[in-house]
């Protein structure tokens, strides 16, 4: 009975800042006096970011593109001619011995001149962090650092995949293309007749349900979970724009669009099995 009572007079908790902030987000109407629709956008996300991990905004381990230290002046550029990228990981025996990351303008003091190349004199240090480091923490250490990129790994450290900070910008603001401020999950579209047409972020389940898609030992001890990583991991590259892959499990993948960091979207066509 005192039990009830308490509860019955007992004053409500106070409301934190952030439950607070919330409330007024909520209540916020669309007047040129009050926040418009993407402030209140850009602040629900920097509110949600508290609880966001690195394990959420990493790019997985089979999309990382990295090159090993001991690789040449002309294969390097090869390599950034093929897929230009800003930033690359370098790894000492295998991507489990990451050694730091190097900026690929750096390389042009061994151009045009008689200076001996040398990755390991313009590798950069880079950060490592657990898969349940939150976010906000990380982009702290980052800015604090002044270093762009961190490797998470897991507790017997392997590495499980990357983060930059344009990862984690990308969690406040979404992509850039992303005009309904939306997050969508990725569909299985069917555009004609036995051709489909997907975000590279579809989970792999989808295919597996569709198309019976089998991974894999390679594939599986990628940890692949989406198409872009599927398409990734078997290439061992990110592919080309309008690049057409053939998967053993009888999937033909045309590349639609694509950046120097990964796959963005993908055509897909059932194919005959030629065993037979």
């Amino acid at each position: 009975m005192m039990t009830q009572l308490r509860r019955l007079f007992q004053r409500p908790s106070p409301m934190t800042r952030r439950e607070r902030v919330r409330q007024l987000l909520d209540q916020t109407e669309p007047d040129p006096a009050s926040l418009d629709r993407e402030e209140c956008y850009l602040l629900s996300n920097i509110l949600e970011l508290h609880t966001v991990t690195a394990e959420e905004v990493m790019v997985p381990r089979a999309e990382i593109q990295a090159v090993g230290r001991d690789v040449s002046l002309q294969d390097f550029g090869a390599f950034v001619t093929k897929a230009p990228f800003t930033r690359l990981i370098v790894y000492g025996d295998d991507l489990d011995d990451v050694r730091g990351f190097v900026r690929v303008k750096d390389i042009c003091q061994f151009l045009d001149t008689d200076k001996e190349f040398s990755l390991k004199s313009i590798t950069r240090k880079i950060l490592f962090v657990s898969p349940a480091r939150p976010v906000l923490h990380l982009l702290m250490q980052m800015r604090v650092s002044q270093t762009p990129m961190a490797i998470v790994v897991d507790e017997m450290g392997g590495v499980d995949g990357l983060v930059t900070y344009g990862d984690i910008v990308r969690k406040i603001v979404g992509d850039i293309d992303d005009v309904s401020l939306e997050d969508t999950q990725p569909q299985l579209i069917e555009v004609s007749q036995g051709v489909y047409e997907a975000d590279a972020r579809l989970p792999v389940e989808a295919l597996t349900q569709a198309f019976g898609l089998t991974l894999s030992e390679a594939e599986e001890d990628d940890d692949v979970e989406t198409l872009g990583g599927l398409i990734v991991s078997f290439l061992g590259r990110v592919p080309d724009r309008l690049e057409v892959v053939t998967h053993p499990s009888n999937l033909e993948f045309e590349i639609l669009e694509v950046n120097p960091r990964r796959v963005l979207k993908v055509r897909i066509r059932q194919v005959a099995d030629k065993k037979g």
